[in-house]
């Protein structure tokens, strides 16, 4: 079974913060979660950043997904999730995907 990540960065409008929390764990991820080949959901605050300006990103969110059908998890995803909080500053996220290559320990 392939495995994948998708990364979510995102954060609330300001004053919005505690909206944004709530509706983040108690909606948003168990709608991501109910999704099948969704098999983990890891949230982050932001401590530090590279990007040019900082991306207006407070928060990080890693899905750990396993499926041979990408297309496919990715679309029903879509199809699970329900409205965005009025909360979330939808002008500062961002989504990336990657397909694992191969793991290295220590």
């Amino acid at each position: 079974m392939a495995k994948h990540i998708l990364m979510a960065l995102n954060g609330a409008k300001p004053g919005e913060e505690a909206e944004f929390e709530r509706w983040y764990d108690e909606v948003h991820i168990p709608e991501i979660l109910s999704v099948p080949g969704f098999v983990s959901a890891r949230r982050f605050r932001i401590v530090n950043t590279n990007v040019q300006g900082g991306g207006g990103w407070s928060n990080m969110s890693l899905y750990e997904i396993e499926t041979d059908d990408l297309p496919g998890a990715l679309g029903a995803l879509q199809g699970a999730l329900g409205p965005l909080t009025p909360a979330m500053d939808a002008s500062a996220s961002a989504n990336l995907i990657g397909s694992e290559i191969r793991i290295f320990t220590a």
